[in-house]
C-alpha cells in the first residue's frame, strides 16, 4: 500500500474524529447507592435554616418536618411528577441520541481506516473525473466555511465543516470504489449549548418534597421494584403508570437523570423563575 493510499485513510478518520464528551455520569451502584444515602440525609428546605444537634427537641421537630415533606405517591403524583420531569427527560434523551450518533460515525470512521489500507488498485481515469466534480463543490463549500467563522456564525461553521469532510468522503470514494463498502458517511451532530435541565416545579411542592417524590420513584425504577414505597396503594399507583414511568427506568439506570442534592434543584428553581 503507497504512502498517500495510507494519508488518505488516515485523513478520513482524523476529519471525522471529534466527539462530544457526554459520558453517563455512574454505574446503576454507585447511584443506587447515593439514594440510599440522601434517603438517610435530613433535608432542610430553604426555610428551615442549619439543622440542630442530633439528639435535641429541635432536632426531633426537624426530622418530623422532614417527614411531611414525603408526599405519599398516588396516580395523580406520579402525572405531576412526570409533567415535571419532561424538561429533563427530553434533554437526556438528547444526548442519548448524540452519543449514539457519536458512536455510529467513529464505527464509519474505523471501517474507512481499516479498508483504506487494503487498497492496492491505481485510481481510474473515471473515478478521478468524478473526483474533480467533488473538488469543484469543496471549494464553494470552504469559502462558504470561512465566511461563517469570520462572521462568528458558530453554528453553521459546525455544520460547513462537517459538508467539507463529506465531500472528502466522498471524493475518496470516488478515487477509490472499494471504500463504499462502508456505506454513506453518518453526518456529524451539530453541538448545542443548553442550560443543565431542571424540573418543571409542582404547585404545591418544595424543593425538597419533590426530591423525595423523585427519590422513591427512582428507588422503585431502578430495583425493578423490589425496593420504593411498600405500601400497597403506593405499589398499585406505581403499577398503573408502568408504561408513562419506563422511559425514565433506563435513564435512571445509566445516570443520565442523576441529580445532586435538593438544595441545587431549589436553586435552579429561583434561578429559573419557577
Amino acid at each position: 500500500m503507497s504512502s498517500h493510499h495510507r494519508t488518505l485513510g488516515l485523513f478520513l478518520l482524523a476529519a471525522g474524529a471529534a466527539v462530544i464528551a457526554l459520558t453517563p455520569a455512574s454505574a446503576d451502584a454507585q447511584l443506587l447507592k447515593k439514594i440510599k444515602k440522601a434517603a438517610q440525609d435530613a433535608v432542610v428546605d430553604a426555610t428551615a435554616g442549619k439543622a440542630a444537634p442530633a439528639g435535641s427537641d429541635a432536632a426531633a421537630t426537624q426530622a418530623q418536618a422532614n417527614r411531611s415533606e414525603t408526599i405519599e405517591i398516588t396516580e395523580a403524583t406520579i402525572d405531576t411528577f412526570l409533567v415535571a420531569m419532561r424538561p429533563m427527560l427530553a434533554e437526556a434523551e438528547r444526548r442519548q441520541a448524540a452519543l449514539a450518533a457519536e458512536r455510529k460515525l467513529r464505527d464509519y470512521d474505523a471501517c474507512i481506516e481499516n479498508t483504506a489500507q487494503g487498497v492496492t488498485t491505481a485510481p481510474t481515469a473515471a473515478g478521478m473525473a468524478e473526483s474533480e466534480k467533488y473538488m469543484n463543490q469543496l471549494v464553494s463549500v470552504q469559502q462558504a466555511y470561512a465566511a461563517a467563522l469570520q462572521a462568528g456564525d458558530e453554528q453553521r461553521a459546525a455544520a460547513l465543516e462537517d459538508s467539507v469532510t463529506t465531500l472528502a468522503d466522498l471524493q475518496a470514494k470516488a478515487i477509490f470504489p472499494v471504500l463504499k463498502q462502508c456505506g454513506a458517511r453518518p453526518r456529524k451532530p451539530v453541538r448545542e449549548r443548553a442550560e443543565k435541565a431542571v424540573p418543571t416545579r409542582p404547585a404545591g411542592m418544595t424543593a425538597t418534597s419533590f426530591g423525595r417524590l423523585r427519590e422513591r420513584i427512582a428507588l422503585h425504577l431502578l430495583t425493578d421494584g423490589e425496593q420504593g414505597p411498600t405500601s400497597d396503594a403506593e405499589r398499585a399507583a406505581l403499577a398503573s403508570r408502568k408504561a408513562q414511568l419506563a422511559p425514565l427506568a433506563p435513564l435512571f439506570k445509566n445516570g443520565s437523570l442523576e441529580w445532586g442534592t435538593w438544595h441545587q434543584l431549589r436553586r435552579g428553581w429561583e434561578g429559573n423563575g419557577n
